[in-house]
C-alpha cells in the first residue's frame, strides 16, 4: 500500500527545504510526473528524475548541491521481495547512496487486524485490483474466467511476517486458458500476491547488513 498524498507532501517538506530529489520509476511517464508535481510544490528542490529498472544496476545523476541525501521509498516495491531479497535490494540502495541513506520503517509492520481490514476494504477496492487479474488473463491469454465466481479474500500470515492475497473459487468449475482445461473445486484457492511486512529486525539479522 503506497502512502497517503498527505504523508508523501509531510515528507517532503520535512526533509526538502534545500535539498534534492531523485525520483526514479520504471515508466518516464511516472518519473516526470513527480518531477513536476514536487516541482511545483517545493520550487526550492533540485529535481533529478532517473528511469532505470531497479533490479538492474544504475547510477544516479550528479547534483549541483550537495546537502545530505533523503531517500524515500514509495509504496509497496519492497514487500515485493522475499527477506533475502529484500536485504539485497536494501544493500544496493545503500552502495547506490555511499552510505548517505536513511529508510523509515513506520509503515512496515502493523496489527494483524488493521493489516486485513485494509486489505479486505469495504469499498472493495483490492477486490477489483484482484479480479482484474482474472479479467486480464480472458483477454490477453484467451481465458473464460467467470469473475462472479471468484471472491477476493486476504489474511496475514505472522509466521512469514506477510499478508497472501487469494482467490477463491465460489463453485466447482472447469476454466480453459488457451488449449489447457483447470477443474477448480468449490473454496480452492489461487495465490495472486505475497506483499511481505518487513522489519528493521529481520532485515538486519544478515551479519554483513548495513540497513
Amino acid at each position: 500500500m503506497a502512502p497517503a498524498p498527505e504523508q508523501k507532501r509531510a515528507f517532503f517538506w520535512k526533509n526538502g527545504r534545500a535539498g534534492r530529489l531523485r525520483p526514479s520509476g520504471y515508466f518516464k511517464r511516472t518519473a516526470r510526473k513527480i518531477d513536476r508535481v514536487v516541482s511545483q510544490a517545493f520550487p526550492q528542490l533540485e529535481i533529478l528524475p532517473v528511469c532505470a529498472d531497479y533490479l538492474e544496476p544504475f547510477n544516479l545523476p550528479s547534483a549541483s548541491r550537495k546537502p545530505r541525501a533523503k531517500l524515500l521509498l514509495s509504496g509497496s516495491t519492497i514487500g515485493n521481495f522475499e527477506p533475502p531479497a529484500a536485504m539485497t535490494f536494501l544493500q544496493r540502495v545503500v552502495d547506490l547512496c555511499e552510505d548517505d541513506a536513511g529508510f523509515d520503517w513506520r509503515r512496515s509492520a502493523k496489527d494483524r487486524r488493521v493489516l486485513e481490514r485494509a486489505y479486505n476494504d469495504n469499498a472493495g477496492v483490492t477486490a477489483q485490483f484482484n479480479l482484474n487479474l482474472l479479467a486480464r488473463a480472458n483477454r490477453e491469454l484467451g481465458a473464460n474466467f467467470d469473475l462472479r465466481q471468484w471472491r477476493h479474500h486476504a489474511i496475514y500470515n505472522p509466521d512469514e511476517g506477510r499478508i497472501e492475497i487469494y482467490l477463491i473459487s465460489k463453485i466447482d468449475q472447469a476454466v480453459r486458458i488457451k488449449h489447457r482445461q483447470f477443474h477448480f473445486h468449490a473454496g480452492e484457492k489461487i495465490i495472486t500476491e505475497y506483499s511481505y511486512k518487513h522489519t528493521r529486525q529481520v532485515l538486519s539479522t544478515s551479519p554483513t547488513s548495513r540497513i
